[in-house]
Parts: structure tokens; C-alpha cells; sequence
């Protein structure tokens, strides 16, 4: 399986969104401070320098390599963190890797579309580089009172932080940078070969997006002809804001219909894995990593399905 071969680096940066330490918990990597962090500004909220969790490959798995973002409290100075701590990897061994992942999480997701071209570029003599964002493809709903609620995050992490200047300078000069946090806005600006997972009923989205009476609804199995409209409608327009099926070298997918948050952290096996169409999310994405098969699944079912 790819992701037991792979080298595993996980990240914990500050991001322009949000970052956790949910890949190191119970301690099982030790954490590793950036230095000279502090020198060059790429300090936390609360000014502390950045770490991250390294774990070196074997064997095959030295010249492999996994950067996982993951994310949970706002962080300012996202981008220069982003670049200290490549600096420390790709001295670490980084910039002689045969195979190299960039992936995020969650609010993770799209720090990875945002860097994904630049982590690229980074590893000019990488034979493979690629990018995986899972469970972070929301969408900016046409509904004015769905919108809201990631609206005003992004509107936030504008007006807080001072974003804008980070974001893509080919979405900012054509809308308003809130605009440029969803990710229908700037997948077609990204070059490197990225994949996509996600629920087109993810638990996050629905609850923020829809709210809480049809997240609910859905658990009980008692929502209503209206409130089942309201989710086909939301599935249909989730899916149009995905890249076109097209390239999937280029833009690979895989869309389930079940109810979660996240494939990578819980159901990413064999034997626990999502499956549509007869082939699991981590089998789909191992294919399009190695370029054995370019997968483009999205799940024909209309209403969402609650995991066993």
C-alpha cells in the first residue's frame, strides 16, 4: 500500500487556515522545533516558533516522502512558516526524494491547493510530485444564508490576518479574495497533478452549510421530502464546482455519499476504506499516485448514507 511505503513527515504549520496536531497524538513522534523561526518571522499567534512531527522512511520508503498539513487554530505568517520548515526538510533529505506527497486535511486542504504548485517546484529533480486534499473542498453556496457561515470565516482570515496578499494573484485581481478561500475558485489555476476527496455530504459541511436540523435529520432517519430536496440540491451544486472529469491525470476525484469527515484519518485501509463503484478511496488515489490508473468516482447515490 502507498501511504506504508511512504516516507511520513507530518506538519504541523501554520497555515493561512488552520492547523492540528491530530498526527501526533498520543505522542508517537516526537516534535521537532524549526529553527531560527523566530529570526525570520515565522512565528505562531502567540509568537512561539512552529514545529512539526518527523518520522524517517526505510529502505525504499528514505527516497518517499509525505508532507501532511493538518489544521485547528488560526496562526498568522502561514506562508513563512510554510517555507522554514521546507527549508529543514529539504536539508533533511527532502530535495532528493523519488516520490513526494503534499497533503492536507480538512481546513488542511487548502493550504495543500494553495502550496501545491510551489512544493513542486521546490523538487525540480523529483521524478513524482503530487497533491492530495482530503475532506477540504467546500464550496461557496449560491444560497445567501448557506454561504454565511464559511463567508464569515473566510472573512476573518481576510480582514484578521491579512490573507489577500498570499492568496492566488489570478483569482484576487478577478474577485474578491473572500471569494479565493473556496476551492472552486483556484483549482484551475493549479498545475501540479492534485486529487480530491470528499463527501458530497461531509458531516462539516452539511452541519455549517445546510445546519443543524438536517445534519440531525439525517442521523435519525426522519428527514422530510423538503429537507431531502434541500440535500439533492445541495449534492448537485457541490458537484459542479469539481473539476471537470476531462484530465483526472491532472485532477483526480473520488466523491462518496456517506456521512464523514475526513477519509485519510479513520478509513484509510484496505479493510476499512470507502468504497463506490467497487473500488475503495486509498486503492483509487495508490492507482493515481503511481500512475497506474486515473481515477474520476463519484458515488451515484443522490441522498447521503451513514458509514457502518
Amino acid at each position: 500500500m502507498m501511504m506504508a511505503n511512504l516516507q511520513f513527515f507530518c506538519l504541523l504549520v501554520c497555515s493561512l487556515a488552520i492547523i492540528k496536531t491530530g498526527c501526533a497524538k498520543d505522542n508517537w513522534v516526537e516534535k521537532t522545533i524549526v529553527k531560527n523561526a523566530i529570526s525570520k518571522g515565522a512565528v505562531c499567534l502567540d509568537g512561539s516558533p512552529p514545529a512539526y512531527h518527523f518520522q524517517s522512511g526505510f529502505g525504499e520508503g528514505v527516497e518517499n516522502w509525505i508532507v501532511q498539513l493538518s489544521a485547528t487554530n488560526l496562526h498568522f505568517r502561514g506562508a513563512r512558516i510554510f517555507e522554514a520548515v521546507m527549508d529543514e526538510l529539504l536539508a533533511k533529505g527532502l530535495k532528493n526524494a523519488k516520490n513526494a506527497l503534499l497533503a492536507g486535511t480538512s481546513a488542511g486542504g487548502y493550504p495543500t491547493m494553495l502550496y501545491c504548485d510551489h512544493f513542486r517546484s521546490l523538487l525540480p529533480k523529483s521524478k513524482r510530485v503530487k497533491c492530495f486534499a482530503d475532506a477540504g473542498h467546500f464550496i461557496h453556496a449560491k444560497n445567501p444564508k448557506q454561504a454565511r457561515g464559511f463567508e464569515e470565516v473566510y472573512n476573518a482570515l481576510v480582514t484578521l490576518q491579512g490573507s489577500a496578499k498570499a492568496l492566488p494573484k489570478a483569482c484576487t485581481s478577478k474577485m474578491n479574495p473572500v471569494l479565493c478561500f473556496f476551492p472552486e475558485n483556484i483549482l484551475q489555476h493549479i498545475k501540479t497533478p492534485i486529487f480530491i476527496a470528499m463527501s458530497a455530504y461531509d458531516s462539516f459541511q452539511v452541519n455549517k452549510t445546510l445546519g443543524h436540523d438536517i445534519f440531525s435529520c439525517i442521523f435519525s432517519r426522519t428527514c422530510t421530502s423538503s429537507q431531502n430536496k434541500t440535500l439533492r440540491e445541495f449534492r448537485s451544486e457541490f458537484l459542479t464546482t469539481l473539476p471537470k472529469p476531462h484530465n483526472p491525470l491532472l485532477k483526480g476525484v473520488f466523491i462518496d455519499s456517506f456521512v464523514h469527515h475526513s477519509a485519510i484519518q479513520w478509513r484509510w485501509t484496505i479493510q476499512s476504506g470507502l468504497v463506490v463503484n467497487n473500488v475503495s478511496a486509498p486503492e483509487a488515489f495508490a492507482d493515481w499516485y503511481f500512475d497506474q490508473k486515473y481515477w474520476y468516482v463519484i458515488d451515484e447515490k443522490d441522498l447521503p448514507t451513514i458509514p457502518k
